[in-house]
C-alpha cells in the first residue's frame, strides 16, 4: 500500500488475521460446531486461510477440533461462557426474588440439596414483615422446613428413604417426625408447607425450582399469624415467580 512501511504492512496483516479469527469464533458461538469448509463459506475467506486461522485458534484453546472434524468452542471460551451464564442466572434470580419480596412483604429464600440437608444459597430479606434468623450457607433439615420438603420431594424413592431413615429431630412441638406422614404430605401437593415446624412464629411455603442442576426450591418465610386467605395469596405469588422464569442456579448470592 502506498506510503506504508513494511512494519505498517505487517501490522495491518496481523490485525486482519485477528479480525478474521474473531469472526470465526463468533460464527461458532452463534451457530454451534461447524466444519472448516462451512466456516470458510460463512465468513467468505479461502479454505487454506481458514485452516491456518483454525490451527492458531485451536493451539490457543479458543476452539477445539472434535473427532468428527467439527470445530467447537475451546476451554478458554467455554469457561468464560460458563461464568457469564452463571452471572446472568444469578442476576435473573435476584430480580425475581426482589420483586417477589416487595410484592409479598415476606422473606424470599432459595435452597439446594447438599448432603442430608438443604443449604440456603440465596436470601432476599423482607423490608416490612418478620426477618427470620436465616443466613447464607445455613443448613436446613429436609423434614422440618418447607424448603427442605420441596427439595426432598424431588428425590427418587431411594433418596427419600435415605433422608428419612435416621431418627428425625423435633425442632418444635409441631415438627413432623413420622416418615410415613411426611411421604404422604410430599405426595399430596407440589407446594410444601411448614407451620412453626422449625422456628416458632415462622411459617413458610416452598415450590421446586426444576431448572436447577441439583434439587432446589424457592420459598417464602412469613409470620405464623397470617390468615388462610393471605397465605393463599402468597402461595399464588410464589408459584407465579418460580414458574414464570427459567431460573438456573449456579452458586450462592445474596439478593
Amino acid at each position: 500500500m502506498p506510503g506504508l512501511t513494511e512494519r505498517d504492512t505487517k501490522s495491518l496483516t496481523l490485525i486482519q488475521s485477528l479480525q478474521r479469527g474473531l469472526r470465526l469464533v463468533e460464527v461458532v458461538v452463534d451457530r454451534g460446531p461447524m466444519t472448516a469448509r462451512a466456516l470458510s463459506d460463512a465468513i467468505g475467506i479461502g479454505l487454506p486461510t481458514t485452516y491456518h486461522l483454525l490451527r492458531t485458534l485451536v493451539h490457543e484453546d479458543y476452539l477445539v477440533r472434535l473427532t468428527d472434524g467439527l470445530y467447537s468452542l475451546g476451554p478458554q471460551l467455554q469457561s468464560a461462557a460458563e461464568r457469564e451464564k452463571d452471572a446472568s442466572a444469578v442476576r435473573v434470580l435476584r430480580e425475581v426474588m426482589s420483586e417477589l419480596r416487595d410484592t409479598t412483604a415476606a422473606t424470599v429464600v432459595v435452597a439446594e440439596l447438599e448432603g442430608q440437608g438443604a443449604v440456603l444459597t440465596h436470601i432476599a430479606n423482607s423490608r416490612k414483615g418478620p426477618r427470620p434468623d436465616l443466613w447464607m450457607g445455613m443448613n436446613l433439615p429436609l423434614h422440618a422446613t418447607a424448603l427442605g420438603k420441596a427439595v426432598l420431594g424431588q428425590l427418587d424413592v431411594d433418596g427419600r428413604d435415605d433422608a428419612l431413615t435416621p431418627a428425625l429431630e423435633p425442632f418444635t412441638f409441631r415438627t413432623t417426625v413420622d416418615p410415613g406422614r411426611l411421604r404422604r404430605e410430599l405426595d399430596a401437593s407440589t407446594v410444601s408447607t411448614a407451620n412453626e415446624e422449625y422456628l416458632y412464629g415462622v411459617s413458610c411455603l416452598a415450590v421446586p425450582l426444576t431448572a436447577a442442576p441439583a434439587p432446589a426450591a424457592m420459598g417464602l418465610a412469613f409470620s405464623s399469624t397470617l390468615g388462610a386467605r393471605r397465605r393463599r395469596e402468597l402461595e399464588q405469588a410464589l408459584i407465579a415467580a418460580a414458574t414464570g422464569h427459567a431460573i438456573e442456579l449456579h452458586g450462592p448470592e445474596a439478593a
